[in-house]
């Protein structure tokens, strides 16, 4: 399991024709189990309820990976779910992120 340090959290919608939804959450950390089976992340300092209260439903999340300097995107899969009382668990479609070089391009 790979830990990040990391402020924020960016949750996505997209939609046909365009719409676009989304919502930055504070969070303090990001800890990625990317095992091929069924990679999850969980993100501490969040409430389950925080993101239960969303009136859409996420397809991507992203996050700053400081300790490579990269910007990392993941789609979604199904549901999060809530894992103590400051974490929530997303389940991802792959293991593998869309990855953005961070600073000037």
């Amino acid at each position: 399991m790979l830990t990040t340090v990391t402020g924020s959290l960016l949750l996505e919608a997209s939609y046909f024709g365009g719409s676009h939804e989304e919502i930055r959450f504070p969070c303090e950390a990001i800890e990625m189990d990317l095992n091929l089976a069924r990679p999850t992340l969980v993100v501490r300092g969040i409430a389950a309820h925080q993101v239960g209260a969303l009136k859409w439903t996420p397809d991507r999340i992203s996050f700053e990976v400081p300790e490579v300097a990269q910007l990392w995107t993941f789609k979604l899969r199904g549901q999060s779910a809530g894992n103590g009382p400051r974490a929530v668990r997303f389940v991802l479609a792959s293991a593998f992120p869309f990855s953005n070089p961070l600073g000037d391009p």
